[in-house]
């Protein structure tokens, strides 16, 4: 479960960075 957990953690947290990653693109250009 533990494992779990963090992994789904893992995927929000890199889903969040894509996102800002993607704003970022899109303010600059």
């Amino acid at each position: 479960e533990i494992a779990n957990e963090s992994a789904i953690i893992s995927s929000t947290v890199s889903d969040i960075a894509n996102n800002i990653l993607e704003d970022v693109k899109k303010k600059r250009f």
